[in-house]
Formats: structure tokens, sequence, C-alpha cells
């Protein structure tokens, strides 16, 4: 079985630890769950060979909306380390040193995609109409446009506003190519998250052991069945099986009686 640590503390031991640290603390940690929430489901969403032309479209907006929020949250995190890298500029001097060295290959790969504020503030966190209309404008009069409706509100794809607001920008970061455009942020996102958790972790363990948070420790342990491997990451899966989801054929009979 495998073996998950569990630390715990109560609210007196992390007042602790200097508010500078603190609040980074809990910002960073709160990112980084985001983070890793939404690269499951990108992993999970990572099969490009859809068989049938009724899937794609779904597929493809999934993939789409899960890579804009990992790119917002990326920028989001950038936003409070530096911001974190200030507050303790003047009180802990080496630590500064120290993060910075490590953030540093980090921070210049978030500055190469300047793509990502882009999509925080006109996609992702924000909806900016007057853009999209700017964006309809700029496409051919003769693009066709699609849009999928069925009997249930998750058998519906409005496609058609994605190929106005998304499908341009993801061709513009793959030279003309949606696909690889797709592909491109997809590897990047996954990537530039796995080195801000893993850089985060260090972090965390740093100032943990410095203010003894990781005194009262026990082990818990978690279903095998419920952890799986993507590349060097350890992720849970859980199925379908997990969550009782049963599924109905076209004529409402359940797939698996």
């Amino acid at each position: 079985m495998p073996e998950l640590a569990e630390f715990s503390f109560t609210k007196k031991e992390l007042s602790r630890v200097h508010p500078a640290h603190l609040s980074y603390l809990i910002a960073g940690a709160h990112a980084c769950n985001e983070l890793n929430a939404i690269r499951i489901y990108l992993i999970l969403e990572r099969e490009d060979a859809i068989a049938k032309s009724a899937e794609r479209p779904f597929v493809t907006i999934r993939q789409m909306v899960l890579m804009r929020h990992l790119a917002a949250k990326l920028f989001e995190f950038n936003k409070i380390t530096l911001k974190y890298f200030g507050a303790i500029k003047k009180s802990f001097p080496s630590k500064l040193k120290t993060h910075q060295a490590k953030y540093l290959p980090i921070a210049v790969r978030l500055r190469k995609y300047r793509w990502l504020d882009e999509l925080r503030n006109r996609m992702a966190f924000h909806f900016d109409d007057a853009s999209y209309l700017d964006k309809f404008r700029e496409i051919d009069d003769n693009q066709e446009l699609t849009m999928m409706i069925g009997h249930k509100q998750g058998e519906t794809a409005y496609l058609f506003a994605e190929e106005i607001v998304s499908m341009p920008y993801f061709a513009k970061v793959g030279d003309g190519d949606v696909r690889k455009g797709l592909e491109e942020t997809a590897q990047f996102a996954n990537r530039a998250s796995s080195e801000v958790i893993d850089f985060f972790a260090t972090v965390y363990m740093g100032i943990g052991e410095q203010y003894g948070l990781f005194s009262n420790r026990r082990f818990v342990e978690a279903d095998p069945k419920a952890i799986g491997t993507y590349g060097k990451d350890f992720i849970p899966v859980f199925t379908s099986h997990d969550l009782n989801i049963r599924t109905r054929d076209i004529d409402g009979n359940f797939i698996d009686d």
C-alpha cells in the first residue's frame, strides 16, 4: 500500500512563521493545489486521436479551457512569488538569493511565453466581449463556424465561440496550426507546473523545518488503485467505477447491464 505522510499543526504553531513567509506559504500552497487539480484533468484530456467527429469538439473545448486556466494559474503564481521576493529582500537576504537562483529558470520560461497574461486577462479570468467582437471581424467571411446540440446540457458545444475566441490564439502559438499550438501549450503548462510545484515544495520544506512544522506526523495508507503516474509525477486517478458513474446508450439502457 502507498503511504502518505500527514502533518498537522495548530494556528498558534503556524503563527510563529514570519508574516512575509507565512503569507507566501498560504498563497503558494493554494496556488499549487489549483495547479495540481487542473493538471490532472489536462493529463486525462491528452488524447488527440478522437475516432468520432461528434466527440472532437467536446474534447478540444475541454483541452482549451484547462490550458487557459492552467496558464492563468502559472501567471498568478509568478506574481505572488515575485511579491514574496520583494517582501524578504531586507529581512532574509540569504534566503532570497537561494530562492531566486532556483526560480530564475522558471521565471525566464514564463517571461518567454508572453501570451500568459492574455490568456489570463481576456479568456480565463475575464470575458472581454468587445475584443471577441474584434476577433470575429478579423476572420474570413466564408469561414465555417459550428456548434453541437444534444438532448442534454452536457451534449451542447458552442464551438463557434472557440473558433472565434480561442482557436486563432492557439493557431498563433502554433505558427498557424491550432493542434500544434494546443500541444505546445499543454507541454509548456505541464512542465512549468511541475517546476513551480517543485520550487514551492523546496521553499515550504525549508521554512517548515525552520519553524518546526513537521514535528507532528503520521502515515496514512492510500489505495494503490487510486495512484497513477505521468512521467515523474504521481497523480491520483479516480475512475468512473470509484465514482459510481454508469453510462447509458442512446435508448437509455445502462451499458454495463
